[in-house]
């Protein structure tokens, strides 16, 4: 099984049902979420972005944690015929509680991710969402730092416990 994940604003609802919905050929599972406008604009890192990519956190968070291998694309990602495909074999390479993220050059790009449902993969989540709201940072810069992070500790990931420690801050 292999389970499709996208959530969309009104200014992006018309790109998620052309290039996401429409083009869902192949996964088993369809979630998609509609959530209000906290970006006015809809623009990339604009006023409300970051609540924006906290809504993005919340539908992966409510994600039920059954171990599915699921891909997240944003809603202007446009999928093609053979992706379903490629995850269903880079999945088989994935450990259980790994994140594939797509690369931007600079840094991961949290808008197309695939990773299996875990307990571990959710609190990853809660982490990134707890670090955006702490860096008062979107999704995906706030990854980018949590992997500065990570290399400075050899590898480990820093956990909510230790932000809320304050060990991170």
């Amino acid at each position: 099984m292999l389970r499709l994940c996208t959530y969309f604003t009104p200014t992006h609802e018309a790109m998620a049902k052309r290039f996401v919905l429409s083009r869902a050929w192949g996964f088993d599972d369809r979630r998609h979420i509609k959530y209000g406008q906290t970006c006015p604009s809809g623009e990339f890192k604009s006023s409300g972005w970051n609540d924006c990519m906290l809504d993005k956190l919340n539908t992966l968070l409510n994600l039920p944690a059954d171990g599915t291998p699921t891909l997240y694309v944003d809603a202007d990602v446009c999928l093609m015929p053979s992706l379903v495909e490629w995850c269903r074999w880079y999945v088989e390479h994935l450990d259980d509680d790994e994140v594939a993220f797509s690369d931007d050059v600079i840094q991961w790009c949290a808008g197309i991710m695939l990773f299996r449902c875990t307990k571990r993969v959710h609190q990853f989540w809660r982490t990134l969402a707890d670090l955006c709201l702490a860096w008062d940072l979107p999704d995906q810069d706030s990854l980018h730092q949590l992997r500065m992070q990570a290399d400075e500790r050899k590898g480990v990931l820093p956990t909510t416990s230790d932000a809320a420690a304050g060990r991170l801050l």
